[in-house]
């Protein structure tokens, strides 16, 4: 706190509505702080702007997030509100090892991200590896990533092992930076909802995104080609539960057919 109060902020922004972050503004005492509005004396005299969320109206979370600009009078254009991520040299330098160490050159391969941190929000394992087959069978060189979880990297051995097929596995091995770099090389990205995706995106690479519970409308890849593959028969996605019922299933994953991906990723590839 004594290093942050000795920066002697003149403007905090505040993207969320969370009382730590109350706390943090009311400590430093900026000159001035913006924060969705949330009722309550403490929150009024904390923030010297508030701003109001839309309700009923799915906006996407870049444009929510912009709100906070737009109540202090500061209104970017579409030029403005891209993404942006720098891996930076080191991680750049090492992604570059890797691919030259497995043979594969940049634009040469396709990214498959399987798994997320929260596994409701994943694809099934055996519907990963027959889009791996696919894949391999029309040629695409693979790059299969994930984090470094004991969970995460058993579902992706399971997938790589039943799929058959040649394919680089990076996951576990890769920092955030190093993942951006990576998907900044990648021809294609392909993964459900989850921060590689996000990343993906915000390095211009196209993206192909499975949705479940969580919205597109409000997640879907920002400012980049994509294709979302969402159910066409669950209406009650986006419903935001880990899983259905809160059971950690979510049927409007499971049941996502593999033919769909797969022709999501030929569009992609082929500029439609």
């Amino acid at each position: 706190m004594r290093a942050l109060a000795a920066r002697r902020y003149q403007l905090l922004v505040l993207l969320t509505d969370s009382w730590r972050g109350a706390w943090l503004t009311h400590l430093l005492r900026p000159r001035w702080s913006v924060a969705p509005a949330r009722p309550g004396r403490f929150w009024k005299w904390t923030f010297s702007h508030r701003y109001v969320l839309p309700r009923g109206t799915p906006r996407h979370a870049v444009e929510l997030n912009l709100d906070a600009l737009r109540r202090l009078s500061i209104y970017p254009d579409d030029a403005e509100k891209g993404l942006v991520l720098v891996p930076g040299a080191e991680a750049e330098a090492r992604v570059d090892q890797l691919l030259a160490a497995a043979g594969l050159a940049p634009r040469g391969f396709v990214q498959l991200h399987p798994t997320s941190r929260w596994l409701f929000k994943s694809w099934p394992e055996e519907s990963n590896a027959r889009l791996l087959q696919r894949l391999a069978a029309d040629g695409h060189r693979i790059v299969v990533t994930g984090a470094p979880d004991t969970r995460e990297r058993a579902i992706i051995g399971r997938i790589v092992a039943s799929a058959g097929v040649p394919v680089t596995d990076l996951s576990g091995s890769l920092t955030l930076r190093e993942m951006g770099a990576l998907a900044a090389r990648a021809r294609l990205f392909v993964g459900v909802d989850s921060a590689p995706m996000h990343i993906a995106a915000a390095m211009g690479t196209p993206v192909v995104a499975l949705f479940g519970p969580s919205g597109d409308k409000e997640w879907g890849p920002w400012h980049v080609a994509h294709r979302v593959v969402a159910s066409d028969h669950h209406p009650c996605r986006p419903c935001g539960n880990d899983g259905c019922g809160g059971g950690k299933v979510s049927e409007c994953l499971t049941t996502l057919p593999v033919e769909r991906v797969h022709a999501a990723v030929n569009e992609l590839l082929a500029g439609r």
